[in-house]
């Protein structure tokens, strides 16, 4: 699964991949999607890169960084350079 096909380790920016759909039959199309890549080409997605981000919602819903739950919204992400060392294969 890619949520986030155009994410970059080290590119600077947030990817935010939204989903906007109401039914069982668009979330069944965007988990579909995420192992094509093609569910950011949908309608029900909004997709981002940006140095921050500000989730906000009319209801609480929950927030994934990276499969894990972070918390509710609203919630603010934002690029930190710097604040942790990775390592990345070559």
């Amino acid at each position: 699964m890619r949520i986030t096909p155009k994410a970059n380790i080290s590119d600077g920016f947030v990817d935010a991949c939204i989903f906007k759909g109401k039914d069982v039959f668009s979330f069944l199309k965007f988990i579909g999607g995420t192992f094509t890549k093609g569910h950011i080409d949908t309608e029900d997605i909004e997709y981002y890169k940006a140095k921050e981000v500000m989730i906000k919602s009319k209801d609480r819903v929950l927030c994934h960084v990276d499969c894990e739950v972070i918390g509710t919204t609203p919630v603010k992400i934002k690029v930190c350079p710097g604040i942790v060392e990775m390592i990345v294969p070559k």
